[in-house]
């Protein structure tokens, strides 16, 4: 597992506008946490062609990621997830310039400078 990797997991049950259920995640942590194999922060994403109207988010279209379907990744909805959600099975990865495109959007969510 390394940073930008995506993996489906379950994200257990939501509130409200919460992401649940299983749904595509890239990992966001470093590759130090990742190690720990403890808790790994990710964001979640949504299938782009079930949610067309939706403005909000990183799009990554599945020639880039290697899955079959355009994702949104939503940075408003980072979470830390415990390392044993993740199935052993890679299914894609983004590229250094969408990740950092996430980053970017989470930082100012969480105002860092």
């Amino acid at each position: 597992m390394q940073r930008g990797d995506i993996y489906s997991i379950n994200l257990g049950r939501g509130i409200g506008r919460e992401c649940a259920g299983t749904n595509h995640v890239v990992v966001i942590s470093d590759s130090f946490t990742i190690s720990l194999q403890w808790m790994i922060v990710v964001v979640p994403a949504l299938d782009a062609s079930k949610h067309p109207r939706r403005r909000y988010g990183i799009r990554v279209p599945a020639i880039e990621s290697g899955l079959s379907t355009d994702l949104l990744f939503l940075p408003d909805q980072i979470r830390a997830v415990d390392f044993s959600r993740f199935p052993k099975q890679l299914l894609g990865s983004i590229s250094a310039t969408h990740l950092a495109n996430i980053a970017s959007v989470l930082k100012n969510n969480l105002g860092i400078k």
